[in-house]
């Protein structure tokens, strides 16, 4: 099943889930909210296979950080543009 979910953190946050595969596309601005959406019975996962950071703005990458330090998720691939960082 495809689905394209709109994770409830302040700033931009989006999972895509298909084929077995978890795309999360910017991370907003609250580390402990993503965790929390990423960890709800709503998501229910413990592996993201890519991660997307579209920008280094706060409301786009600042929940990264409890996601990369202080989570049970995995991560397979960060994806990062050359031009902001």
């Amino acid at each position: 099943m495809n689905k394209l979910v709109a994770l409830p953190v302040s700033g931009d946050s989006y999972l895509l889930q298909r084929c077995g595969q978890n795309v999360l596309v910017d991370g907003g601005y609250s580390s402990r909210a993503l965790v929390a959406a990423l960890s709800s019975p709503r998501t229910e996962l413990n592996h993201l296979h890519i991660v997307v950071c579209t920008h280094a703005d706060k409301d786009h990458a600042g929940g990264f950080t409890d996601l990369l330090d202080n989570s049970s998720i995995t991560v397979g691939e960060f994806w990062l543009p050359t031009n902001d960082m």
